[in-house]
C-alpha cells in the first residue's frame, strides 16, 4: 500500500534507517555530512531523491547546508527546517538548531511554528474554494459591503491640507482585499515604538489593537465593525499598501460559509489535505511541540549573536487553548506588539503539503480542493486588474506583483539579484518564508523562530537555483571582467563576486578554514545585503505608502511604459524634450542608421543565423565609416555630412526594429504538423506549442533553442508568438484566462500575439 501511495505522488511516509544519518553535535548542529540531500538528515515523510535524480548538484547545496547550520551556531537563527522540492521530488531536506534553547529540544519537521503574515496564503485559498463555486455566486469585483454592510460607510482620510474625511470614489471589492489594494493600512509592527505618538502613521489604531487586547473585541465580526469606523489611507485601488485586508477577507469567508473561520480552513484545506497541525488553537496535547519564540541582537565578536525570547513554547506560549485570541486572525498580527498570538501555527510538514497543492494545480494525494484553473488564477498578479493600471507595485518596487499567495515577480530591469519573473512567495513575521518557481518546478520553503530574519530562505533558494545550473554546465571557470553576475553557491557570496574553486582559477577564499570563509561571507552580507518585500512588510519603523505620491509614481509608471513599448501616440512635453535630445547627439555624432541598413548583408559574408552580434556590428559600422570601437563617424565624412535631420532621427527612434525587439526574446513556437502525424481521414492534429529563445533573426527566417530537449532549430516568422512576461497573465474576471508564460499551461494555450501583429505590420 505505501508503494502504491508513493508512486501516486502521495505523502507516502519513507521508511527511517540509521544508515546515513548526521552525527548531532551538542548544539545541535550537525558534526558531519556527506550529501547534499536528504540522506544528511532525518527522512521526512515525503517521496524524496538525491539531488543529481532531479538536475541539481549535491555539492552547492551541501555548502549551503553547512553555511546555515554555521549561522545556527553563531545564534543567527534558534533553528532551521529547510527542504527544497524540484519535480515534485524533495531533493533537500535539513533540520538543524533548537526549538528551546533553554531546555535542548530540537527543532524539526514537527515542531509547531507561528506563521503570522504566512495565514494569509492559507486563508486566500479558502477563500477561492467558496468564490469558485457557482452556486454562490461570488465575484472578484463584488463589493465588501455586500457580506459586511458596515463597510458601506467607509471614508477616506483627508488629504494634505484638507481636514474633512473624503466619500469613496468607488467601492471596496474582494479583489482589493486579495491584492492589498483597498485602502486600508496596518498597525504596528514588532519594535515599532508603542503607544503611537502623534507622528505615527498607524495611531488611527490604536484604539482597535487596545481593543482586541484587553478583549473589549470578542470575535471577527465585530473587529471588522470596528475597522470600518476608521478613515482608509488611500482611495480603494489607486495603490498597494500592505493592510488587514486579509482579515476582513476571513470575516467575509465566515459569512458565505455559515462557519467560524477556523471551522471554514478546516474544512475547505487542512481537513483534506491532512495537515493536522495546522489550526489557530493548539490542542493542550499538542502544546510541548510549540517552538519558543526568539529575536537577534546585533552581531558581535566573530559575528555571534543572542537570542532573546519573545514567546514561551508549550503551555505559556500565546496559541494554546484557553490563552489564544478569540479573534480569528486571517491576516496573522491583530494585537502584535501589545500581544504576542494570532494567526495560525503550522509544522514544515503540513505547510509543504498545502505548498504542493498549490504546485499541483490544487490536487494532492488524489484529492482536489481547488480547481486547477482556479489555481491559476491565484497565482497571477492581480495588481494590475485591481488598479487598472500596470505601474503600481509592491512599496513602488518596479516589477515587484501581488497574487493571491503573496509577492509575484515581473520581468523587470530592477528586480533583485538572484530573482527570477514568474516566481511568487510569501513570508511571516516569526521568521518563516517560501517561494515557488513555476518555470523551473522549483520550491523552496524554510522555518526559523527568529522574529524578521528570513535570509536563511533567500540562502537556501539562490543556491538551489545555482545547483540547478552547475549540474548543467558544470564548474564555473573565470570569465571575462563584463561578467557581473557569476553564478555561486550562496547568496551572501554575491557581495564578494565569489568563484566556484577549480584547477584553473583558484578562489580568494582558497587556503582558508570554512569558519572563516563563512565569516566574510557574513560580514559582505550584513553590508551589502537590500531586504525583500517578505521582511520589509514586518520590518519595524516602516513608512506606509504616500498614497499623493504613489498616485504620481504610478502615473508616470504607466507613461514610460507606453513610451518603451512604442505605444504612445501623443508623447508628453518632458518625452518629446528627451527624444529630441537624444536625436541631436545621434545626429552630431553622425550616427547613421539609414545608411547602416542599406548595407547589404551578403557583402560581408557573415551576417546570417549563427553569426557573433559583435561581428554583425563591427561589419556594419566599417561600411558607413564608423570606428569599431568607439562607434563615432569621423567629421567630414560622407556618412556624417550625410547625417539625417534631428526630426527624422527622432521619428525612426520611435520606430521599433523588429529584428532587435524580437532577438533573446522567450517565444511560443508552433510548427505545423507532419504528415506523418496526421489523424484519421488525413485530418491534421491540433499543433503542439514549444517555449523557445529567438537566438538568431535574418528576415522572415528565425533561429530558436526550445525548452525542455533544448534543440536549435530554423522557423519562419509567422510561426513564432512572443510570450508576454511583464504580468504573468492578469486575470479580469473570475474564472479568468491561465497565465501566458509557464511550462504546464501549454496543453490549453491561450490566445498569443504574433510577431507580425506585434509590430504592426497585420491587422490583429
Amino acid at each position: 500500500a505505501v508503494s502504491a501511495h508513493r508512486s501516486a505522488g502521495g505523502m507516502a511516509p519513507i521508511a527511517e534507517s540509521g544508515q546515513g544519518m548526521p552525527r548531532l553535535s551538542t548544539d545541535g548542529v550537525r558534526a558531519d555530512s556527506t550529501s547534499g540531500g536528504i540522506a544528511a538528515a532525518k527522512a521526512p515523510p515525503w517521496p524524496s531523491c538525491e539531488p543529481d535524480e532531479v538536475g541539481l548538484d549535491a555539492g552547492t547545496l551541501e555548502k549551503c547546508r553547512r553555511y546555515l547550520r554555521w549561522r545556527v551556531q553563531r545564534r543567527h537563527f534558534n533553528g532551521v527546517v529547510g527542504g527544497v522540492v524540484k519535480n515534485g521530488r524533495l531533493a533537500y531536506f535539513d533540520e538543524c538548531g533548537y526549538a528551546d534553547l533553554e531546555g535542548k529540544v530540537k527543532m524539526t519537521q514537527d515542531t509547531i511554528v507561528r506563521l503570522f503574515s504566512m495565514t494569509k496564503c492559507i486563508v486566500a485559498a479558502v477563500f477561492m474554494t467558496y468564490a469558485e463555486d457557482p452556486v454562490l455566486q461570488i465575484g472578484l469585483d463584488d463589493p465588501v459591503s455586500k457580506y459586511i454592510p458596515s463597510f458601506k460607510h467607509l471614508r477616506v482620510a483627508p488629504k494634505r491640507g484638507q481636514s474633512e474625511p473624503q466619500p469613496l470614489e468607488a467601492p471596496v471589492t474582494l479583489r482589493h482585499l486579495l491584492t492589498h489594494t483597498s485602502g486600508l493600512g496596518y498597525g504596528a509592527s514588532l519594535g515599532d515604538e508603542w503607544p503611537p505618538t502623534k507622528d505615527s502613521w498607524y495611531k488611527c489604531y490604536k484604539d482597535l489593537v487596545e481593543g482586541a487586547v484587553e478583549r473589549r473585541i470578542t470575535d471577527l465580526a465585530g473587529w471588522c465593525d470596528e475597522l470600518a469606523r476608521i478613515p482608509l489611507f488611500g482611495q480603494p485601488g489607486k495603490c498597494w499598501e500592505y493592510s488587514y485586508a486579509t482579515d476582513v477577507l476571513g470575516r467575509v469567508i465566515e459569512v458565505v460559509s455559515g462557519l467560524s473561520l477556523e471551522a471554514a480552513v478546516q474544512d475547505r484545506i487542512c481537513g483534506p489535505l491532512g495537515m493536522a497541525d495546522t489550526c489557530f488553537v493548539v490542542p493542550l496535547e499538542k502544546a510541548h511541540r510549540i517552538s519558543k519564540w526568539y529575536q537577534k541582537s546585533d552581531a558581535g565578536p566573530k559575528s555571534t549573536c543572542t537570542l532573546n525570547m519573545l514567546d514561551e513554547g508549550g503551555l505559556a506560549s500565546g496559541w494554546v487553548e484557553g490563552t489564544a485570541s478569540t479573534i480569528l486572525s486571517g491576516g496573522g498580527t491583530l494585537e502584535v506588539p501589545l500581544a504576542v498570538r494570532g494567526g495560525m501555527v503550522s509544522t514544515f510538514r503540513d505547510y509543504l503539503r498545502f505548498l504542493m497543492m498549490v504546485r499541483n494545480q490544487g490536487e494532492l494525494d488524489g484529492v482536489r480542493v481547488l480547481q486547477r484553473d482556479t489555481v491559476r488564477n491565484m497565482c497571477c498578479n492581480h495588481i494590475p486588474v485591481a488598479t487598472g493600471k500596470r505601474s503600481v507595485f509592491c512599496f513602488s518596487k518596479r516589477g515587484m506583483g501581488y497574487n493571491a499567495l503573496g509577492q509575484v515577480q515581473m520581468q523587470s530591469k530592477e528586480m533583485d539579484r538572484g530573482s527570477v519573473s514568474g516566481e511568487f512567495g510569501w513570508g511571516g513575521l516569526a521568521g518563516t518564508a517560501w517561494t515557488f518557481d513555476p518555470r523551473a518546478d522549483l520550491l523552496v520553503l524554510s522555518l526559523t523562530q527568529t522574529a524578521l530574519q528570513m535570509d536563511h530562505e533567500e540562502n537556501l533558494r539562490f543556491a538551489s537555483r545555482n545547483a540547478l545550473h552547475r549540474h548543467i554546465f558544470g564548474q564555473v571557470s573565470p570569465l571575462s571582467a563584463r561578467v557581473i553576475d557569476p553564478p555561486l553557491e550562496t547568496h551572501e557570496a554575491t557581495a564578494l563576486r565569489e568563484l566556484r574553486p577549480n584547477d584553473a582559477a583558484p578562489s580568494a577564499t582558497q587556503g582558508k578554514g570554512e569558519d572563516e570563509q563563512f565569516e566574510e561571507l557574513f560580514q559582505a552580507h550584513e553590508k551589502n545585503r537590500k531586504p525583500g518585500v517578505k521582511e520589509l512588510v514586518n520590518k519595524p519603523g516602516k513608512q506606509r505608502v504616500d498614497r499623493e505620491q504613489a498616485e504620481k509614481e504610478a502615473e508616470q509608471g504607466a507613461e514610460d511604459a507606453a513610451s518603451e513599448e512604442g505605444q504612445a501616440e501623443d508623447p508628453t512635453p518632458s518625452q518629446r524634450k528627451r527624444s529630441i535630445t537624444n536625436a541631436n547627439i545621434a545626429a552630431e555624432e553622425g550616427a547613421d542608421q539609414g545608411a547602416a541598413a542599406e548595407a547589404p548583408a551578403q557583402q560581408t559574408g557573415r551576417a546570417s543565423l549563427g553569426t557573433p552580434k559583435r561581428l554583425r556590428r563591427e561589419d556594419s559600422l566599417k561600411e558607413v565609416g564608423r570606428s569599431s570601437v568607439t562607434g563615432r563617424t569621423p567629421k567630414g565624412s560622407p556618412a556624417h555630412r550625410a547625417a539625417p535631420a534631428p526630426a527624422a532621427v527622432e521619428q525612426q527612434a520611435r520606430t521599433p526594429d523588429p529584428d532587435q525587439a524580437l532577438l533573446f526574446q522567450r517565444v511560443s513556437v508552433v510548427t505545423p504538423v507532419p504528415d506523418a502525424d496526421r489523424g484519421p481521414n488525413g485530418i491534421l492534429a491540433s499543433p503542439t506549442p514549444r517555449k523557445a529563445r529567438v537566438t538568431a533573426v535574418a528576415g522572415n527566417s528565425l533561429e530558436v533553442i526550445t525548452e525542455g530537449n533544448w534543440e536549435a532549430m530554423s522557423v519562419h516568422r509567422s510561426e513564432v508568438f512572443r510570450i508576454d512576461e511583464s504580468l504573468a497573465g492578469q486575470a479580469p474576471v473570475m474564472p479568468a484566462e491561465a497565465p501566458k508564460d509557464w511550462g504546464f499551461l501549454l496543453e490549453t494555450p491561450t490566445r498569443q500575439v504574433s510577431i507580425d501583429e506585434e509590430m504592426g505590420e497585420v491587422a490583429p
